[in-house]
């Protein structure tokens, strides 16, 4: 009797164990859904997006998050990227981000023609468009659209020899959000190059004297580019947003400096390229807004290219402006360049800020006819040594005059724009000057480039230890094994 109940008590005691260890599962598993439910429900509601990448290749800047801040019509975004394309990725990537600030106001729509060809082929005749490697911009009845060579930029050395082509720039963010702005500005800024002084040419192609290239990146950018002669026309067009006069070989006549002063007087805004050894005839309309134009060279032995003359400076000394604010650290090339510095007094109405300059070593060679640069104490301008400034004047009501001079005209065309830093500085330039700051300084970014570079010893290390170690060391391991399982 006594053993039947000891039966039964083990019996009732193992189905309460049952039943508590059922309870006890049952519970932890409805406390797990309702986290994970809790835990979709606070994500859906505030959802995050985190870029753990070390450069933020897919972070939006500030200023693309404004412009998507005040948006005040829907985008369509559709990408007929190929999923096989290097790019895809990035680029997808970077248009989410474009959605999660958009505010519901940016749409992206992903078009893989090989799993959907009806979709892709009615896209294809809406837009016009036989390229499948296209991202289309749309707002309304305009449209914008951005190809691959616009999104980034590449290294072609290794392709001669066999390589594939290396990625050098990310430039997703700074095509995209012209893009977006090219769409809903109402109307494109208008630039105006002067003529008939020897000018740089917006439509040549020469590589050392021609603008055809930057002429190009403007018009991407939204820009609206021609050619004009003052002196033929005698009067700056009233549509002008900015006058640029870019390289002059000869000085202006009296009746074209007197319209460039009434223009500025009036609110204009002028980028003066000034190359060495020449004399453009505005050193008294300069003086009036507190810039000297020096007749020298710039040299400084510091920041000199190998190979080449000591004239040929890069600069990676940046004032503090807006224009400079986000390139500190890029260099900007400048082939030959003469000195830009603020002039002494200033007015009190105008503001001239040193953009671009030397390191102490450098100087403003007087003598620019010798073979070798020497610097020379009181005939010489003693470094650091300013190559570019920025004018700012306020005029009444809300007007303000704005003017950038720079001692060089050859570091953006056709063979220079793509060096260093050119291209962004000379964009932050023209973005300030059209008053277009939220655009200023949305740059490239610039994949790392990881090397691991191994001498002859560490080579022959790393062959014994993967090649010959570990092998051995599993062959020893598995008869240390096969050896315990036989004892």
């Amino acid at each position: 009797m006594a053993v039947k109940d000891s039966v039964q008590r083990t019996a009732f005691s193992a189905q309460r164990n049952k039943a508590v260890i059922g309870a006890n599962v049952t519970v932890m598993v409805v406390l797990a859904l309702l986290l994970f439910g809790m835990a979709n429900y606070f994500s859906a509601r505030h959802y995050h997006r985190f870029d753990l990448t070390r450069i933020k290749i897919y972070s939006l800047s500030d200023q693309s998050k404004a412009i998507l801040k005040e948006l005040k019509g829907p985008i369509k975004i559709t990408v007929f990227f190929q999923p096989t394309h290097a790019l895809y990725g990035p680029m997808r990537e970077l248009l989410q981000g474009y959605q999660y600030h958009g505010d519901k106001k940016v749409e992206v729509e992903f078009v893989d023609p090989g799993r959907d060809y009806a979709r892709a082929k009615i896209l294809a005749e809406k837009y016009k468009i036989d390229d499948m490697n296209l991202v289309i911009f749309e707002s309304g009845d305009r449209n914008k659209y951005i190809g691959a060579q616009a999104i980034a930029d590449y290294d072609y050395q290794g392709f001669f020899g066999g390589g594939a082509p290396k990625l050098k720039a990310f430039r997703g963010e700074e095509a995209f959000t012209s893009a977006i702005l090219a769409v809903t500005e109402e109307r494109k800024p208008s630039i105006y190059f002067m003529t008939g002084h020897g000018e740089k040419e917006i439509e040549k192609t020469d590589p050392a004297a021609g603008y055809s290239v930057v002429s190009q990146l403007l018009q991407h950018a939204n820009f609206d580019v021609q050619e004009f002669s003052l002196l033929r026309e005698g009067k700056i067009p009233q549509t002008a947003d900015l006058v640029v006069l870019a390289g002059p070989n000869v000085a202006l006549a009296e009746m074209e400096i007197q319209e460039l002063g009434m223009y500025l007087d009036g609110g204009g805004k002028l980028l003066l390229m000034a190359d060495p050894l020449t004399e453009p005839g505005l050193t008294e309309l300069l003086k009036k807004h507190g810039i000297e134009l020096g007749n020298d060279v710039i040299v400084d032995p510091a920041k000199k290219l190998p190979f080449v003359s000591p004239a040929n400076v890069f600069i990676t000394e940046y004032g503090s402006h807006p224009i400079t604010e986000k390139i500190q650290g890029l260099a900007t090339l400048f082939p030959l360049a003469r000195s830009v510095s603020p002039a002494a007094p200033l007015p009190s109405d105008i503001s001239v800020v040193e953009l671009a300059k030397t390191t102490s070593y450098g100087w403003g060679e007087a003598k620019t006819a010798v073979n070798e640069f020497q610097f020379n104490e009181g005939e010489d301008k003693k470094g650091p040594v300013s190559i570019a400034v920025a004018m700012e004047k306020k005029l009444e009501g809300e007007k303000t005059a704005r003017m950038v001079v720079i001692g060089d005209s050859d570091f953006i065309s056709n063979s220079q724009l793509g060096n260093l830093g050119n291209k962004d500085f000379f964009f932050n330039i023209i973005h300030w000057l059209v008053q277009q700051e939220k655009k200023i300084a949305i740059g490239p970014k610039i994949p790392e480039q990881v090397n691991l570079n191994l001498n002859a010893s560490q080579m022959g290390q790393v062959f014994w230890e993967t090649i010959i170690g570990l092998p051995l060391l599993s062959l020893a391991l598995g008869g240390a094994v096969l050896w315990r399982r036989r004892r």
